[in-house]
Order: C-alpha cells, then structure tokens, then sequence
C-alpha cells in the first residue's frame, strides 16, 4: 500500500477477512491515516437463508466430487485447504459411501450438507462480532450499509435494490470522505474503507 500511495495512486482492497484487515490497517497506519470503513451488512435471518439456499446451489452444481479430490483416510484437517469448511464435513460421509446402503447413504450425506449450512453461517456470526470488535472496541469508524433487501429480491429488483441502499449511498459517503461533495455519478458500490493522510487517499475493506 505505501508503495502505491509513494506512486500517488488509489489503493483499493476489497474482501478478505476481517483478521487480514485488521492486520492489514494496523494503529501505526491509523495514525498517519484518517479511516473511514463502509461495512456491507446483511441481517441475519436473511444471510441465514442465503446461506442455506447457496450450499443447495453449491451441491447440485458437483460441490461433493470436487471435495471428494481433496479426501484422504487420514487427512490433517487443521491445514491448508482441508480446514475450508466443506471439507472436514464430508469426512465421514467420504469414509462409508462405498460400503452403506442408500438409505444410510443419503443420511450421512444430509447431516454434512446440514453441518456445512451451520459452520457458514456460525463463521458469519463470527465476523459480524468481529466487526463490532473492530467498532466499539477499536474505535474504527465504520459506516453500515444495509443489503439486506438486496439480498430479499432478484434480477432487476436486487440490482437497483443495490444501487439504492449501497452503491449509492456508499459512493456518497466516500466523495464526502475524501472531497467533500457528493459523487456526480453513482457507480457500483463494493464494501470499502477509504483513508486520507498526507494528501494521498487510500482504501481498504471491512465486510460482513
């Protein structure tokens, strides 16, 4: 990023972890950095069902033969891809296809489909109580964007669902930030955090 800026250029970071975030903008960088992070939220409830709903896409798609090439009978599930959840959940399903009948088949495969619905959407709660970490303790200051009618409708309905409540408004909020005024046009929006500091503006992430 110094790199970037000692170039006078426009960083812009979007996605990661929150951990690679927080790592990324550490209180050395804040210092020398005025922070302003947009975060993308969605409500639970709703994430919830998204979650639920994509793993079924995810599934129907060839998501089991394509874990099925990273199975081994003793796999270390503490590294490397194998900690992916998705992965570890299969484990057992992987170990007695081969020998079950269908019935017993088809239920150890749903119990893991379910397991993986679960650990998603529990790594979710995780970040959302991260982000409030990164808030309330950290003092990071943080603009929330609500996509969660986003997230309610489709096709045509979702994109401008997206420009009204977070491409729009997030726009808005970054021109303010580093120009005080108002975007003359409203473009797509992602999760970002825009930083200003010695006359070179830089951006980086904060999502849920």
């Amino acid at each position: 990023m110094r790199s970037i800026l000692g170039r006078g250029h426009l960083p812009i970071i979007v996605g990661g972890s929150n951990s690679f975030v927080e790592a990324l903008v550490d209180m050395n960088f804040q210092l020398r950095y005025d922070c302003c992070f947009l975060w993308v939220d969605v409500g639970m409830p709703v994430l919830h069902s998204f979650v639920s709903d994509r793993v079924d896409k995810m599934v129907e798609r060839g998501m089991i033969d394509e874990v099925r090439d990273f199975y081994r009978p003793n796999a270390d599930y503490s590294r490397g891809i194998r900690r992916a959840i998705g992965v570890p959940e299969l484990d057992e399903f992987f170990r007695v296809e081969s020998f079950c009948d269908d019935e017993t088949r088809a239920r150890i495969l749903t119990e893991a489909i379910d397991s993986i619905k679960s650990n998603t959407s529990r790594l979710s709660r995780r970040q959302l109580e991260k982000i409030h970490r990164l808030r309330n303790i950290k003092g990071w200051r943080m603009h929330r964007l609500d996509a969660t009618d986003v997230f309610r409708k489709r096709g045509g309905e979702a994109e401008a669902a997206w420009e009204n409540t977070v491409a729009g408004p997030g726009a808005a909020l970054v021109s303010r930030f580093l120009y005080d005024m108002e975007p003359a046009v409203v473009c797509g929006g992602v999760a970002a955090a825009a930083m200003r500091g010695v006359g070179r503006p830089l951006m980086a992430t904060a999502t849920h």
